[in-house]
């Protein structure tokens, strides 16, 4: 199934071409945004880890202590379990800065993540949604008019959806000038088809100098891009 993502015309491309540059600016500004939001989350695990830090560097001076008070005789075990305490104390209160430092920065990933994330989700999906349907249905049309045949199925096709307006511009009975096989009219209508969707059968202009935005203004049904 071939897809056509971009029309032939220049106002209808070039508004697709502006939709994509605005989408990778969103996308930017977005993750530009989650980096700040992660650096600022980052500022409370630094005072985590100068808890952790601080508290080993602690328990290390209260084992020390303890060490040294040990030497003591006849008193040295009893003087340094104060110190043993303290520097227990000490250790646990390092694993538990370890602890929150840890979950703080996990924190701020998720948050730098999802702040980045949902803006990019709710914009990338509906503009994913739309451009794949256009070029469906383009890539389909665009097929159609490189077929034996297809110009008469266009025509067709712009018959179904244009509105009566459009069409009676194109001929007072454009109906039986289908049915008759009018070339004039036939191809009048494939380029309505195709104009839907920005796309171009030959030129943007009509033979008998009707403009084909002219007829467009007419009625003809838009398409979502």
């Amino acid at each position: 199934m071939g897809l056509k993502f971009y029309a032939d015309r220049g106002s209808r491309r070039t508004r697709q071409i502006v939709a994509d540059v605005a989408l990778a600016l969103w996308c930017v500004l977005a993750i530009w945004a989650g980096t700040v939001v992660h650096d600022r989350a980052l500022v409370a695990q630094s005072g985590a880890q100068k808890l952790e830090h601080g508290s080993s560097s602690l328990a290390l001076d209260m084992t020390d202590a303890a060490n040294a008070v040990a030497k003591v005789p006849f008193v040295g075990s009893e003087v340094r379990t104060p110190f043993d305490k303290a520097a227990g104390t000490a250790t646990d209160m390092a694993g538990s800065g370890h602890d929150l430092a840890t979950g703080l920065g996990r924190f701020a990933v998720l948050l730098g993540v999802l702040t980045a994330a949902l803006p990019i989700v709710l914009a990338l999906v509906p503009w994913l949604l739309t451009r794949l349907r256009y070029a469906v249905t383009a890539g389909r049309l665009a097929r159609l008019r490189s077929m034996p045949g297809g110009r008469r199925l266009l025509a067709l096709e712009a018959l179904t959806s244009a509105s009566p307006r459009a069409l009676a511009a194109i001929d007072d009975d454009v109906a039986r000038a289908w049915q008759d096989d009018d070339p004039e009219a036939t191809r009048k209508l494939a380029d309505l088809s195709l104009a839907t969707y920005g796309l171009r059968l030959r030129d943007d202009v009509l033979e008998n100098g009707v403009r084909e935005e002219d007829v467009l203004d007419g009625g003809a049904t838009d398409a979502e891009e």
